[in-house]
């Protein structure tokens, strides 16, 4: 058995078949696992941050507490925010906390609230696992743009909404859905005030997780090793490398993100038009910058749309924080530009470094966490119930909380089952 991919989905579809009693060969072409989760150290400290994915809740995500529990690790909840600042129409508003709704006034206040109030109708209506085919999914096929000028809001209340909706879909509003938007409302209860908070990390960093799930896999993971094509015929399923190695296996399991799957090449002509059916690349393209400053206000949170969606302090570092932002308004960061940005929303503030991963021009992954765009929903479905020998997972595919690290985890599980149920009697 095969798996293409070592990030937490590919770990989790291998780990399960190798419980099972099944041969199991993780291929990785990265140096490391984990694939978009990636804890390391911010350069000339010793502080470790999470470049790629970081939340969970331990409420929802019962997967991923799961995972965690088996292997020791628990989240944390991040300490209440001490300093929240927010530019909205232009004027900077602080408050003690991280809920910008305590800084309205009662008329915008009152007017917030009918905005959420249609997102939690709308969360319902649709519903969760299975939202895919749910009757209002079609007319919550458009982009999040389009969904928030129906509401007909303020300049404020489209401020709001865009930054704190940009946490969740980590996209561009024009471009993705508003049903990805709405979907993950409904997975939290259909209670829209998660947009504005439930915070809690992995203790030790998110890492932490698919280290220990490689560590028990041991030397069945292979990395450095880049997968160029799959073939697939009534026997077997052979996987080339790029440097001219073959495998072949009962069954496979790619796990790799969808903004990918178009560099591998399938022999299976039906596979290959799934793939090309998806149009592209999801919406899913945030850049996440860590900046080290020495004058930051104490446990800092801010937005301010459209240049710094959200900023939020480390949970031991007081002089880092995180910035997240749209690619094209970040553009290159550089200490310099990240400081002009972020003294948009604190006017003295000081930047001496910065740290990021650049996800969006990542041969490997060409985005970041799913954010779905309209009419891209059956084609994620397509992939992800195939049937054969050729099985896809991963945080993109899942069925429930899809770009999320729960999501990997529960997708890398059910294409382990598929796959040992494709291998019949077989071993390897």
């Amino acid at each position: 058995m095969v798996v293409i991919g070592a990030g937490l989905g590919g770990l989790i579809a291998a780990r399960d078949l190798a419980d099972a009693g099944h041969e199991v060969t993780v291929l990785e072409a990265r140096d490391r696992v984990g694939g978009r989760i990636y804890t390391t150290t911010f350069p000339g400290t010793s502080t470790e941050v999470d470049l790629g994915a970081e939340w969970g809740s331990p409420d929802h995500h019962l997967a991923l507490g799961a995972e965690l529990g088996r292997y020791g690790l628990s989240f944390e909840e991040v300490d209440e925010t001490e300093s929240g600042v927010w530019r909205l129409d232009g004027q900077i508003r602080n408050t003690g906390g991280a809920d910008a709704r305590v800084c309205l006034s009662e008329r915008e206040r009152a007017e917030l609230d009918g905005a959420l109030d249609v997102l939690a109708a709308d969360a319902r209506a649709l519903g969760f696992e299975g939202a895919d085919d749910s009757p209002a999914a079609d007319r919550l096929d458009i982009t999040f743009t389009e969904y928030v000028e129906s509401l007909n809001l303020s300049r404020i209340g489209n401020e709001l909404l865009y930054s704190t909706a940009f946490s969740f879909a980590g996209g561009d509003p024009d471009e993705y859905g508003a049903w990805m938007l709405v979907r993950e409302i409904a997975g939290y209860d259909s209670e829209p005030e998660v947009l504005f908070g439930d915070d809690y990390r992995i203790s030790g960093g998110s890492s932490s997780l698919p280290r220990a799930i490689a560590a028990e896999l041991g030397d069945r993971i292979r990395l450095g090793v880049q997968v160029s094509s799959v073939r697939d015929d009534d026997e077997a399923v052979s996987v080339s490398t790029s440097d001219g190695e073959e495998l072949r296996a009962a069954a496979v399991i790619v796990a790799v993100p969808i903004n990918v799957l178009g560099e591998l090449e399938f022999a299976n002509s039906e596979i290959s038009s799934r793939i090309k059916a998806l149009g592209g690349s999801h919406a899913g393209a945030a850049s996440k910058v860590w900046a080290r400053s020495p004058n930051l206000p104490p446990e800092v949170f801010g937005m301010a749309w459209p240049e710094l969606p959200e900023i939020y302090c480390h949970p031991t570092d007081p002089d880092l924080v995180a910035a997240f932002g749209m690619p094209q308004v970040f553009g290159e960061p550089s200490t310099q530009s990240m400081q002009q940005l972020f003294r948009g929303l604190i006017p003295d503030v000081e930047v001496e470094a910065i740290f990021e991963h650049d996800w969006s021009n990542d041969p490997l992954a060409r985005g970041t966490w799913l954010a779905g765009r309209p009419g891209q929903r059956h084609h994620t479905a397509a992939l992800r119930e195939w049937q054969g020998r050729v099985l896809f997972a991963g945080a993109d595919l899942d069925t429930g909380w899809a770009g999320w690290m729960d999501g990997a985890i529960t997708s890398g599980g059910r294409a382990a089952g598929k796959a040992g149920l494709a291998m019949g009697g077989s071993r390897g």
